[in-house]
């Protein structure tokens, strides 16, 4: 009885049951060509693409990061101006991927973050702030000295970004190719404004730096970086003593 009863239903159709799951095999295995080619179709896409979609992502990105910064405003157009020069010339072939990548990551490591950092603090924190007109044109001068001072390799990284202690987010970090960037606090107090002008007095003191230093152009000093990476003779910065100051 047993072996009749297992022969009779070996001999039946398949139930819709069966078919069912068939069906849904053969759907999965359509849908997974389909996902296949589309794949395929992406990769070209990306492969034919990529090296604009690269440039434009990367000015993109520094577009938001100075426009969103306290960079002085004359500086901000320039910067990103050098930028697109820059990933233009990589679009067009002029720059090499290996030459895009290395080049990045030199400007990322050089001094031009922290020095950045002086003029986003003077500008966010310092002007803003309850000092007096005097002490804020003093605030301006301290930190400038002690850019200088980065910038022509008399101050070290560490004892530079040491005179911002006070202000410092410590909740936030960042790097970038090994190096810290430097984070502030959302808002600091008179007091802590005045005591990170204190530092950069004494810093600069300390490092025979001159009391009337001569401002840092940022985006001539980014072009410079590039054009060194590149290996490349920079352009000559334009001489602030040929800028005739404007009179009130």
């Amino acid at each position: 009885m047993k072996i009749n009863t297992l022969i009779n239903r070996a001999k039946r159709p398949l139930t819709p049951s069966r078919t069912r799951r068939g069906g849904v095999l053969a759907g999965c295995l359509i849908a997974l060509g389909i996902v296949v080619v589309i794949a395929i179709i992406g990769a070209v896409v990306v492969w034919m693409n990529w090296k604009t979609w690269a440039a434009d992502g990367t000015v993109a990105l520094t577009r938001t990061a100075i426009n969103d910064s306290s960079l002085p405003e004359s500086e901000k157009p320039e910067m990103i101006a050098v930028v697109q020069t820059f990933t233009d010339r990589f679009k067009s072939g002029d720059i090499t991927f290996e030459e895009f990548g290395t080049t990045l990551g030199k400007v990322m490591e050089s001094n031009l973050f922290p020095i950045g950092s002086a003029y986003a603090f003077d500008n966010g924190y310092v002007q803003p702030s309850g000092l007096t007109d005097e002490e804020k044109a003093d605030g301006s001068t301290q930190l400038m000295r002690i850019a200088m001072g980065l910038y022509d390799g008399t101050i070290g990284r560490g004892a530079y970004e040491d005179v911002f202690d006070v202000v410092k987010d410590e909740n936030q970090t960042a790097q970038a190719n090994g190096q810290t960037i430097l984070i502030f606090k959302d808002s600091a107090t008179d007091d802590e404004v005045k005591q990170v002008i204190e530092a950069a007095r004494d810093l600069a003191d300390t490092n025979g730096i001159s009391a009337t230093p001569t401002l840092i152009d940022l985006s001539d000093a980014l072009a410079a970086e590039i054009a060194k990476s590149l290996g490349e003779t920079p352009a000559a910065p334009a001489d602030p003593s040929d800028e005739t100051p404007s009179e009130e």
